[in-house]
């Protein structure tokens, strides 16, 4: 556990560079920021707390601004926190991502895994800039570790735990309730597998009490104005598009083109464009989700999962009910914005691969030192790339 513990010391300062790298320059201002910064303002001029407020985009609570108002508080400038949130969240979602890879591999692997996942440009994107999507990836990486660690601990504690940051889940972008279904199911499964139906029950009803409790508020809000809370749904949704769209008409056409693209940009990771305006704020459009040698590990690891599913069963969940929901019942894929929920399984099944290629040379000196080095090495070239993704940026 210490050295763990020192691995993930050491990625979180190497981390930590590339996101503070001209944080103030580097993408320009976009849109979404500049609306967060206007709910910030408008939350940071009331003399109570009102958490439970629907933020601009109706979506997601303005809880989701506390963290950036508690640094605006401490005296940082307004844009520097709102960035400077996105650089911690990203940062704390190493930890979880860590101990996750490391169940289906060893030290080595979680290591030079998460290194790589921190340097993804993909991930960068949304570690340096004040778009809260990054928030469901955070909570829902410890939703699903704690989860497992409850079964594993038999913790009533951490299952309790587990069902207060579900709840939190609950306020944010919807991509994160996916997390909440698998710890649900997560937990289902090991109700019906356990010997003692009564300790199964209790878990799952402790998890329950704390995500009801929690999220309670916000569900309340929900219910008082339904339509509200789904106007960015229906807006986004492919049963709702404007005609032609990709120069089709009939429903047959426009369902296999969104199952087509999101085939080719979210399982063979080829480069894509999904022609929308927002695209090429969250992803170098015409361009893979990662990096060629990370897109190669995947689809090997992509075939480990199926192979190993009773182990996998619930990334697989994830990763497919992601793709079904965020991308091919949604408009325009690849988007990155609603996708990223699927980034860090993509480097955990590409875990799967590398664990293989060490299990096969373990016995030989070079193994370690390789996997190291490629492990920097491709960190360092996708912050190359990343740097010079944004001369060319569009927000």
């Amino acid at each position: 556990m210490k050295r763990s513990l020192l691995l993930i010391v050491v990625i979180i300062f190497v981390s930590t560079l590339p996101r503070i790298w001209q944080l103030n320059k580097y993408p320009p201002v976009i849109v979404d920021e500049a609306a967060n910064l206007r709910d910030i303002n408008k939350l940071l001029s009331y003399s109570n707390l009102h958490p439970f407020d629907y933020e601009w985009g109706y979506g997601q609570a303005t809880l989701v601004h506390y963290p950036t108002i508690s640094l605006i508080t401490l005296g940082l400038n307004q844009f520097l926190a709102l960035r400077l949130t996105s650089v911690i969240l990203s940062l704390l979602a190493l930890i979880p991502f860590f101990f996750i890879v490391k169940k289906y591999s060893n030290t080595l692997i979680a290591f030079c895994i998460t290194l790589m996942f921190s340097f993804s440009y993909y991930y960068l994107q949304f570690s340096r800039v004040g778009w809260t999507n990054i928030h469901s990836l955070v909570l829902g990486l410890f939703l699903i570790w704690f989860i497992d660690l409850a079964i594993k601990k038999n913790s009533l504690l951490i299952t309790a735990i587990s069902g207060f940051i579900a709840g939190l889940l609950m306020y944010l972008y919807r991509s994160g309730e996916i997390y909440i279904l698998a710890a649900l199911l997560f937990l289902f499964l090991e109700l019906i597998k356990t010997k003692s139906a009564q300790r199964g029950i209790k878990k799952m009803g402790i998890f329950l009490i704390f995500f009801i409790a929690t999220s309670l508020p916000w569900i309340d809000k929900i219910l008082s104005n339904w339509q509200l809370y789904n106007l960015r749904a229906n807006v986004v949704s492919i049963f709702n598009v404007n005609l032609p769209y990709h120069n089709l008409y009939k429903p047959a056409g426009i369902i296999s083109y969104q199952i087509f693209s999101t085939l080719k940009s979210w399982i063979l990771l080829l480069p894509s464009n999904g022609g929308n305006i927002e695209d090429p704020r969250y992803l170098p459009l015409n361009h893979s989700i990662v990096s060629p040698p990370i897109a190669l590990l995947f689809l090997a690891g992509l075939i480990i999962s199926i192979v190993n599913f009773k182990k996998t069963y619930i990334w697989i969940f994830i990763f497919l009910t992601g793709l079904l929901f965020s991308q091919i019942l949604t408009v325009d894929p690849p988007n990155g914005s609603r996708g990223l929920i699927l980034l860090p399984i993509i480097y955990l099944f590409s875990a799967l691969s590398l664990n293989l290629i060490y299990n096969k040379f373990k016995d030989t000196k070079f193994i370690t030192p390789a996997l190291i080095a490629f492990s920097v090495i491709i960190s360092c070239v996708d912050f190359l790339f990343y740097q010079n993704w944004m001369t060319w940026i569009k927000v």
